[in-house]
Protein backbone atom coordinates (compact mmCIF):
# COMPACT_ATOMS: atom_id res chain seq x y z
CA UNK A 1 0.00 0.00 0.00
CA UNK A 2 1.23 3.60 -0.86
CA UNK A 3 1.81 5.26 2.42
CA UNK A 4 2.85 9.15 0.84
CA UNK A 5 3.55 10.75 -2.83
CA UNK A 6 6.07 13.20 -3.20
CA UNK A 7 6.23 15.11 -6.64
CA UNK A 8 8.61 17.55 -7.97
CA UNK A 9 8.75 19.78 -11.40
CA UNK A 10 6.68 16.54 -12.84
CA UNK A 11 4.03 18.36 -15.96
CA UNK A 12 2.10 21.37 -13.18
CA UNK A 13 3.61 19.77 -10.20
CA UNK A 14 6.57 22.06 -8.81
CA UNK A 15 6.34 20.29 -5.24
CA UNK A 16 2.99 18.26 -4.24
CA UNK A 17 2.84 16.14 -1.22
CA UNK A 18 -0.21 13.85 -0.54
CA UNK A 19 -0.21 11.58 2.44
CA UNK A 20 -2.89 8.47 2.10
CA UNK A 21 -4.92 7.12 4.62
CA UNK A 22 -5.68 3.58 4.97
CA UNK A 23 -8.62 2.25 2.60
CA UNK A 24 -10.06 4.09 -0.22
CA UNK A 25 -8.32 7.52 -0.83
CA UNK A 26 -10.24 9.87 -3.44
CA UNK A 27 -8.35 12.53 -4.75
CA UNK A 28 -11.30 15.64 -5.95
CA UNK A 29 -10.44 18.77 -8.38
CA UNK A 30 -10.99 21.14 -10.81
CA UNK A 31 -10.20 20.26 -14.52
CA UNK A 32 -6.75 20.89 -15.33
CA UNK A 33 -5.38 20.91 -12.11
CA UNK A 34 -3.39 17.86 -12.33
CA UNK A 35 -5.08 14.98 -11.13
CA UNK A 36 -3.96 12.96 -14.08
CA UNK A 37 -0.32 14.47 -13.61
CA UNK A 38 -0.68 11.98 -10.12
CA UNK A 39 -1.65 8.76 -12.36
CA UNK A 40 1.09 10.00 -14.56
CA UNK A 41 3.96 10.21 -12.34
CA UNK A 42 3.13 6.91 -10.35
CA UNK A 43 3.37 5.48 -14.11
CA UNK A 44 6.46 7.01 -15.03
CA UNK A 45 7.83 5.89 -11.72
CA UNK A 46 6.73 2.17 -11.87
CA UNK A 47 6.89 1.83 -16.08
CA UNK A 48 9.57 4.37 -16.83
CA UNK A 49 6.99 5.55 -19.02
CA UNK A 50 7.10 8.02 -21.10
CA UNK A 51 11.19 8.70 -21.90
CA UNK A 52 12.28 11.73 -22.61
CA UNK A 53 11.89 14.88 -21.04
CA UNK A 54 8.87 16.73 -22.06
CA UNK A 55 6.78 15.74 -18.67
CA UNK A 56 9.60 17.92 -16.76
CA UNK A 57 8.89 21.27 -15.40
CA UNK A 58 10.29 24.52 -16.95
CA UNK A 59 10.72 25.81 -12.92
CA UNK A 60 14.48 23.93 -13.85
CA UNK A 61 15.95 21.35 -11.00
CA UNK A 62 15.57 17.54 -11.14
CA UNK A 63 12.20 15.91 -11.85
CA UNK A 64 11.52 13.45 -9.05
CA UNK A 65 8.99 10.75 -7.91
CA UNK A 66 9.10 9.90 -4.18
CA UNK A 67 6.64 7.15 -3.15
CA UNK A 68 6.61 5.71 0.69
CA UNK A 69 5.22 1.87 0.32
CA UNK A 70 4.79 -0.55 3.35
CA UNK A 71 7.66 1.42 4.70
CA UNK A 72 9.92 1.79 2.07
CA UNK A 73 11.30 4.68 0.25
CA UNK A 74 11.60 4.34 -3.34
CA UNK A 75 12.61 7.16 -5.29
CA UNK A 76 12.81 8.18 -8.94
CA UNK A 77 15.01 11.08 -9.96
CA UNK A 78 16.13 12.70 -13.31
CA UNK A 79 17.83 15.89 -14.62
CA UNK A 80 20.41 17.05 -16.94
CA UNK A 81 23.40 14.86 -16.29
CA UNK A 82 21.07 11.39 -16.27
CA UNK A 83 18.72 9.63 -14.24
CA UNK A 84 18.35 6.95 -11.54
CA UNK A 85 16.24 4.47 -9.07
CA UNK A 86 17.13 4.99 -5.45
CA UNK A 87 15.38 1.93 -3.19
CA UNK A 88 16.44 3.08 0.21
CA UNK A 89 20.43 3.74 0.60
CA UNK A 90 20.72 1.33 -2.90
CA UNK A 91 20.78 3.44 -5.66
CA UNK A 92 20.86 2.30 -9.45
CA UNK A 93 22.17 3.65 -12.82
CA UNK A 94 22.59 2.98 -16.36
CA UNK A 95 19.30 0.59 -16.45
CA UNK A 96 18.42 1.50 -19.57
CA UNK A 97 14.43 1.65 -20.66
CA UNK A 98 13.83 -0.84 -18.02
CA UNK A 99 13.30 -0.87 -14.55
CA UNK A 100 15.84 -2.35 -12.50
CA UNK A 101 14.34 -5.98 -10.63
CA UNK A 102 14.87 -5.09 -7.19
CA UNK A 103 12.55 -1.81 -7.51
CA UNK A 104 10.27 -4.00 -9.56
CA UNK A 105 10.14 -6.36 -7.05
CA UNK A 106 9.23 -3.96 -4.00
CA UNK A 107 6.43 -2.44 -6.35
CA UNK A 108 4.71 -5.37 -7.21
CA UNK A 109 1.97 -3.26 -9.56
CA UNK A 110 0.47 -4.43 -12.78
CA UNK A 111 -2.02 -3.00 -14.84
CA UNK A 112 -5.00 -4.22 -12.85
CA UNK A 113 -3.40 -2.04 -10.09
CA UNK A 114 -3.48 1.23 -11.88
CA UNK A 115 -5.79 2.18 -14.47
CA UNK A 116 -6.35 5.54 -16.79
CA UNK A 117 -9.22 7.87 -16.56
CA UNK A 118 -10.51 6.27 -19.78
CA UNK A 119 -9.47 2.72 -19.86
CA UNK A 120 -12.52 0.13 -19.79
CA UNK A 121 -13.83 -1.35 -16.02
CA UNK A 122 -11.77 -3.57 -15.07
CA UNK A 123 -13.33 -6.92 -16.58
CA UNK A 124 -17.35 -5.69 -16.05
CA UNK A 125 -17.23 -5.56 -20.04
CA UNK A 126 -14.74 -7.72 -21.30
CA UNK A 127 -15.90 -11.60 -22.37
CA UNK A 128 -16.47 -14.55 -20.43
CA UNK A 129 -13.10 -15.96 -22.76
CA UNK A 130 -11.58 -12.47 -21.27
CA UNK A 131 -12.72 -13.18 -17.92
CA UNK A 132 -11.66 -17.07 -17.85
CA UNK A 133 -7.93 -16.28 -19.77
CA UNK A 134 -7.74 -13.58 -17.04
CA UNK A 135 -8.48 -15.60 -14.02
CA UNK A 136 -6.30 -18.44 -15.42
CA UNK A 137 -3.87 -16.51 -15.39
CA UNK A 138 -4.04 -15.63 -11.79
CA UNK A 139 -4.70 -19.42 -10.46
CA UNK A 140 -1.25 -20.21 -13.02
CA UNK A 141 -3.49 -22.26 -14.78
CA UNK A 142 -2.25 -21.16 -18.04
CA UNK A 143 1.27 -22.28 -17.07
CA UNK A 144 -0.64 -25.47 -17.23
CA UNK A 145 -1.97 -24.97 -21.32
CA UNK A 146 1.58 -23.16 -22.52
CA UNK A 147 3.29 -26.60 -21.01
CA UNK A 148 0.33 -28.73 -23.00
CA UNK A 149 1.16 -26.30 -25.84
CA UNK A 150 5.01 -26.85 -25.85
CA UNK A 151 4.91 -30.17 -25.45
CA UNK A 152 2.18 -30.74 -28.84
CA UNK A 153 4.64 -28.94 -30.75
CA UNK A 154 7.44 -30.63 -29.76
CA UNK A 155 5.73 -33.84 -30.73
CA UNK A 156 4.91 -32.36 -34.33
CA UNK A 157 8.33 -31.59 -34.51
CA UNK A 158 9.61 -34.72 -33.82
CA UNK A 159 6.97 -36.26 -36.12
CA UNK A 160 8.52 -34.82 -38.69
CA UNK A 161 12.05 -35.84 -38.10
CA UNK A 162 10.90 -38.72 -38.59
CA UNK A 163 9.06 -38.36 -41.70
CA UNK A 164 12.34 -36.69 -42.92
CA UNK A 165 14.94 -39.18 -41.50
CA UNK A 166 12.53 -42.27 -43.39
CA UNK A 167 13.00 -40.24 -46.79
CA UNK A 168 16.47 -39.44 -46.28
CA UNK A 169 16.76 -43.01 -45.56
CA UNK A 170 15.17 -44.06 -48.94
CA UNK A 171 17.41 -41.74 -50.68
CA UNK A 172 20.58 -43.02 -49.18
CA UNK A 173 19.56 -46.42 -49.80
CA UNK A 174 18.63 -45.43 -53.74
CA UNK A 175 22.17 -43.65 -53.68
CA UNK A 176 23.58 -47.18 -52.68
CA UNK A 177 23.10 -49.19 -54.92
CA UNK A 178 24.64 -46.49 -57.75
CA UNK A 179 28.26 -48.03 -56.00
CA UNK A 180 27.24 -51.40 -55.85
CA UNK A 181 30.16 -51.82 -58.21
CA UNK A 182 33.09 -50.51 -55.56
CA UNK A 183 32.86 -54.53 -54.22
CA UNK A 184 34.43 -55.27 -57.48
CA UNK A 185 37.27 -52.60 -56.99
CA UNK A 186 38.35 -53.72 -53.46
CA UNK A 187 40.28 -57.22 -54.08
CA UNK A 188 42.53 -54.67 -56.94
CA UNK A 189 43.19 -52.25 -53.70
CA UNK A 190 44.18 -55.36 -51.66
CA UNK A 191 46.63 -55.91 -54.17
CA UNK A 192 47.83 -52.24 -54.57
CA UNK A 193 47.99 -52.14 -51.29
CA UNK A 194 50.23 -55.40 -50.75
CA UNK A 195 52.46 -54.47 -53.69
CA UNK A 196 52.84 -51.36 -51.42
CA UNK A 197 53.98 -53.06 -48.93
CA UNK A 198 56.64 -54.89 -51.02
CA UNK A 199 58.10 -51.80 -52.39
CA UNK A 200 58.34 -50.28 -49.25
CA UNK A 201 60.28 -53.68 -47.82
CA UNK A 202 62.24 -53.38 -51.07
CA UNK A 203 63.63 -50.08 -50.62
CA UNK A 204 64.31 -50.46 -46.97
CA UNK A 205 66.51 -53.46 -47.91
CA UNK A 206 68.04 -51.06 -50.60
CA UNK A 207 68.47 -48.65 -47.78
CA UNK A 208 70.25 -50.96 -45.50
CA UNK A 209 72.15 -51.97 -48.38
CA UNK A 210 73.17 -48.03 -49.03
CA UNK A 211 74.45 -47.86 -45.77
CA UNK A 212 76.08 -51.54 -45.93
CA UNK A 213 78.45 -50.34 -49.51
CA UNK A 214 79.28 -46.66 -47.20
CA UNK A 215 80.57 -49.01 -43.94
CA UNK A 216 82.58 -51.36 -46.20
CA UNK A 217 84.18 -48.07 -47.87
CA UNK A 218 84.92 -46.46 -44.96
CA UNK A 219 86.36 -50.03 -43.68
CA UNK A 220 89.04 -49.99 -47.07
CA UNK A 221 89.89 -46.80 -46.57
CA UNK A 222 90.55 -47.34 -43.12
CA UNK A 223 92.90 -50.13 -43.77
CA UNK A 224 94.57 -48.59 -46.90
CA UNK A 225 95.27 -45.70 -43.96
CA UNK A 226 96.80 -48.38 -41.15
CA UNK A 227 98.61 -50.11 -44.10
CA UNK A 228 100.72 -46.83 -44.33
CA UNK A 229 101.33 -46.50 -40.28
CA UNK A 230 102.54 -50.07 -40.66
CA UNK A 231 105.30 -49.05 -43.50
CA UNK A 232 106.64 -46.62 -41.36
CA UNK A 233 106.64 -48.73 -38.27
CA UNK A 234 110.70 -49.53 -39.20
CA UNK A 235 111.25 -45.71 -39.79
CA UNK A 236 109.67 -44.64 -36.51
CA UNK A 237 111.78 -47.02 -34.24
CA UNK A 238 114.80 -46.03 -36.10
CA UNK A 239 113.85 -41.94 -35.85
CA UNK A 240 112.71 -42.88 -32.00
CA UNK A 241 116.36 -44.75 -31.75
CA UNK A 242 117.97 -41.99 -32.90
CA UNK A 243 116.55 -39.15 -30.75
CA UNK A 244 117.30 -41.36 -27.77
CA UNK A 245 121.01 -41.67 -28.41
CA UNK A 246 121.11 -38.35 -29.14
CA UNK A 247 119.25 -37.05 -25.64
CA UNK A 248 121.33 -40.12 -24.52
CA UNK A 249 124.72 -37.93 -25.39
CA UNK A 250 123.24 -34.97 -24.38
CA UNK A 251 123.17 -36.11 -21.41
CA UNK A 252 126.86 -37.90 -21.39
CA UNK A 253 128.02 -34.39 -22.59
CA UNK A 254 126.90 -32.59 -19.67
CA UNK A 255 128.16 -34.68 -17.22
CA UNK A 256 131.52 -34.77 -18.61
CA UNK A 257 131.35 -31.04 -18.19
CA UNK A 258 130.46 -31.19 -15.24
CA UNK A 259 133.08 -33.59 -14.29
CA UNK A 260 135.44 -31.12 -15.63
CA UNK A 261 134.00 -28.90 -13.75
CA UNK A 262 134.34 -30.60 -9.98
CA UNK A 263 138.18 -32.08 -11.36
CA UNK A 264 139.14 -28.47 -12.49
CA UNK A 265 138.15 -27.50 -8.21
CA UNK A 266 139.88 -30.33 -7.32
CA UNK A 267 143.40 -29.51 -9.46
CA UNK A 268 142.99 -26.36 -7.50
CA UNK A 269 142.85 -27.67 -3.97
CA UNK A 270 145.33 -29.96 -4.69
CA UNK A 271 147.70 -28.38 -3.23
CA UNK A 272 146.30 -27.92 -0.17
CA UNK A 273 144.85 -31.21 0.00
CA UNK A 274 147.18 -33.70 -0.92
CA UNK A 275 145.92 -36.58 0.95
CA UNK A 276 142.97 -36.27 -1.27
CA UNK A 277 145.17 -36.39 -4.57
CA UNK A 278 146.46 -39.95 -3.16
CA UNK A 279 143.20 -41.38 -3.51
CA UNK A 280 142.54 -39.78 -7.13
CA UNK A 281 142.84 -43.10 -8.92
CA UNK A 282 139.71 -44.30 -7.44
CA UNK A 283 138.09 -41.70 -7.30
CA UNK A 284 138.04 -41.44 -10.76
CA UNK A 285 137.01 -44.65 -11.36
CA UNK A 286 134.20 -44.75 -8.55
CA UNK A 287 133.16 -41.25 -10.71
CA UNK A 288 133.04 -43.32 -13.98
CA UNK A 289 131.30 -46.59 -12.91
CA UNK A 290 128.77 -43.34 -11.17
CA UNK A 291 128.82 -41.96 -14.55
CA UNK A 292 128.60 -45.71 -16.19
CA UNK A 293 125.56 -46.02 -13.82
CA UNK A 294 123.71 -42.76 -14.44
CA UNK A 295 124.20 -43.50 -18.25
CA UNK A 296 123.34 -47.26 -18.41
CA UNK A 297 119.60 -46.47 -15.88
CA UNK A 298 118.91 -43.78 -18.63
CA UNK A 299 118.95 -46.26 -21.75
CA UNK A 300 117.04 -48.77 -19.83
CA UNK A 301 114.26 -46.53 -19.47
CA UNK A 302 114.26 -44.93 -22.77
CA UNK A 303 114.30 -48.94 -23.71
CA UNK A 304 111.43 -49.70 -21.63
CA UNK A 305 109.66 -46.97 -22.86
CA UNK A 306 110.71 -48.14 -26.88
CA UNK A 307 109.48 -51.82 -25.97
CA UNK A 308 106.03 -50.54 -24.49
CA UNK A 309 105.43 -48.13 -27.24
CA UNK A 310 106.46 -51.35 -29.76
CA UNK A 311 104.17 -53.55 -27.96
CA UNK A 312 101.24 -51.03 -28.38
CA UNK A 313 102.03 -50.84 -31.66
CA UNK A 314 101.53 -54.63 -31.98
CA UNK A 315 98.23 -54.94 -29.77
CA UNK A 316 96.91 -52.04 -31.95
CA UNK A 317 98.04 -53.71 -35.55
CA UNK A 318 96.86 -57.06 -34.45
CA UNK A 319 93.20 -55.09 -33.21
CA UNK A 320 92.87 -53.51 -37.01
CA UNK A 321 93.95 -56.96 -38.45
CA UNK A 322 91.30 -58.67 -36.33
CA UNK A 323 88.78 -56.21 -37.29
CA UNK A 324 89.64 -56.26 -40.94
CA UNK A 325 89.36 -59.37 -41.29
CA UNK A 326 85.81 -59.10 -39.21
CA UNK A 327 84.58 -56.68 -41.53
CA UNK A 328 85.74 -58.42 -44.51
CA UNK A 329 83.61 -61.58 -43.89
CA UNK A 330 80.74 -59.53 -43.14
CA UNK A 331 81.26 -58.19 -46.27
CA UNK A 332 81.78 -61.38 -48.10
CA UNK A 333 78.61 -62.76 -46.48
CA UNK A 334 76.69 -59.95 -46.63
CA UNK A 335 77.09 -58.48 -50.07
CA UNK A 336 75.70 -60.58 -53.17
CA UNK A 337 78.43 -62.13 -55.67
CA UNK A 338 76.62 -59.79 -58.34
CA UNK A 339 75.98 -55.93 -57.54
CA UNK A 340 72.40 -55.30 -57.41
CA UNK A 341 73.22 -51.97 -59.11
CA UNK A 342 75.05 -52.33 -61.61
CA UNK A 343 74.79 -56.17 -62.08
CA UNK A 344 78.41 -57.28 -62.65
CA UNK A 345 80.27 -59.24 -60.49
CA UNK A 346 81.96 -58.33 -57.46
CA UNK A 347 85.18 -58.66 -56.58
CA UNK A 348 85.01 -60.04 -53.22
CA UNK A 349 88.07 -59.02 -50.67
Amino acid sequence: MIQSLEIHNYQSHKHSKLEFADGVNVIVGGSDTGKTSIIRALRWLIWNRPTGDAFRSTWGGSTSVDIIMDNQNIVRVKDQTGSEYALGKNIFKAFGTEVPQEILKVLNVNEINLQQQLDRPFLLDSSPGEVAQHFNRVAHLDQIDEGLRRVQQWIRAIEQDITSNERQAKQLEEELQNFAHLEVFEEDVEVLESMQSQLITKVNSKTKLTNLIADVHNIVIYIEQESEILKAEKTLNNVLDWIGNRNAKQQQRNQLADLIEETKELVDNSREQRIIITAEVPVTRLLNLFKDKKSLEITLLELQELIDSMNNNIVDKQEAEVQVERFTEEFNDLFPDICPLCGQKVKKL
